[in-house]
Formats: C-alpha cells, sequence, structure tokens
C-alpha cells in the first residue's frame, strides 16, 4: 500500500525530507516511523490514517502535535 505523509509544520521542508527518507528507507507502519524520527527530533509523532483506494495517509508531527505554522500565525506570536 502506496504511503502518503501528511507533516506538520507544513513549512519546514527538512522534517518533511526526513520524514520520507526514513519512510523510503524501510520504516513500516506509524510507529517505527515514529521511533526512526525520534532520533532526530524528539518530539515527533505518527498516526495512521485514512486508507483509500490502495494508499494511506499518515500524520506526522514534529512537535508532537499540531500547530499552526501559517503566516498569520508567525506574525502574532512573540
Amino acid at each position: 500500500m502506496k504511503v502518503q505523509l501528511v507533516t506538520n509544520p507544513a513549512g519546514d521542508a527538512n522534517f518533511r525530507m526526513a520524514a520520507e527518507r526514513l519512510l523510503d528507507d524501510g520504516a513500516m507502519n506509524p510507529a517505527q516511523l515514529q521511533r526512526m524520527l525520534r532520533s532526530q527530533y524528539p518530539s515527533a509523532t505518527v498516526f495512521g490514517g485514512i486508507q483509500e483506494a490502495g494508499s494511506e495517509r499518515w500524520y506526522v508531527y514534529r512537535e508532537g502535535r499540531w500547530i499552526d505554522s501559517s503566516p498569520a500565525a508567525d506574525m502574532t506570536a512573540g
């Protein structure tokens, strides 16, 4: 089954690429991907998600939870 990763924060290209690389290197399920990611991102959390039409979506959170990464959120923070 093909796996599609949905990463958060969406704007962190390095995190997305790390998760995709580990998936390509053989992560077989969300728990295994999470263990592998935590060597570099200690709070990373991965959840399995929707399965449809031969693919599955996994949700990958760098901070262990969803964070607002929109430009508007950046402007109001701090």
